[in-house]
């Protein structure tokens, strides 16, 4: 039985190390409904170790009451279309507090790649005193949740979008191998952020092409060098190939935040200008 963790959850890992008590591993079967809590998550509802047994109805329970239904229908759905548990909400542990928790989960599988069940982590996200380390938490948080719905969008169209509209068709999410459908997953994800950028820089070419032309300086872009863009022009031109070309790469940004910020070098060679 595959019970490892994916990428997914070795991001988790990576962004809670350091707080072992506010994050646990969870699963979740099928086929008997039968969950397992990590000794985390035990302590996280308020008991010790090894003494509790987890059924749906004790997850359920445990609740806030005014976020168990709508938990309770992503259960239902999840065991219908057979898909991970992912969700932020309340729950009350044995004493009645209250803790805000995000739930990261992915997809279980067996090794001929069946389907068995859902995994991932609890993540108590209750804010404590110490302010830097919850804003760095939800900032991680919200960003593996943000990637989660990118995939689960993918996988839906069979395909995702940059910023700009460009489109990736990703046959790789419905595979049936393990490994091709995670190689995917980094895939969409990846084209998402990457894409993007990818799309910045071939605007910002056009952009300064053009605005160079209609100047009249005697500057001209050379080459691109990932997301660098490389320039020639006499020495008399600097200051005022600097300033258009900075104005027209920001321009590609322009209203949407946060602002996008340009780095700019001079030198008699690209080395210099770094």
């Amino acid at each position: 039985m595959s019970a490892g963790q994916d990428g997914n959850a070795a991001e988790v890992d990576q962004a809670f190390a350091g707080a072992p008590q506010r994050v646990g591993w969870f699963r979740f079967y099928f086929e008997d409904q039968r969950w397992e809590w990590s000794e985390q998550v035990q302590r996280m509802h308020g008991y010790e170790a090894g003494t509790v047994t987890p059924t749906t109805e004790l997850v359920l329970a445990h609740k806030h009451p005014e976020d168990r239904r709508e938990v309770a229908k992503t259960i239902d759905e999840m065991l219908l279309a057979r898909r991970a548990f992912s969700t932020r909400h309340r729950i009350l542990d044995t004493r009645g507090v209250v803790h805000q928790v995000v739930v990261v989960g992915d997809l279980l599988t067996d090794p001929p790649d069946v389907v068995i069940g859902t995994h991932g982590y609890y993540v108590d996200i209750t804010p404590s005193s110490d302010r830097a380390r919850e804003d760095l938490i939800s900032a991680r948080v919200a960003e593996i949740t943000e990637h989660r719905a990118i995939i689960e969008q993918a996988k839906e169209q069979g395909y995702v979008t940059t910023l700009w509209g460009r489109r990736r068709q990703i046959p790789e999410l419905r595979a049936r191998n393990y490994q091709v459908r995670m190689l995917g997953e980094r895939l969409a994800v990846n084209t998402v952020i990457q894409g993007t950028a990818a799309d910045i820089i071939k605007l910002a070419m056009v952009r300064c092409h053009r605005a160079l032309a209609e100047s009249e300086l005697k500057t001209r872009l050379l080459l691109t060098i990932h997301d660098e863009l490389l320039f020639e022009g006499p020495p008399a031109e600097v200051s005022v190939a600097r300033e258009l070309i900075e104005r027209e790469m920001v321009g590609v940004w322009e209203g949407r935040e946060p602002p996008m910020a340009v780095d700019v070098g001079v030198g008699a060679n690209w080395m210099e200008a770094k």
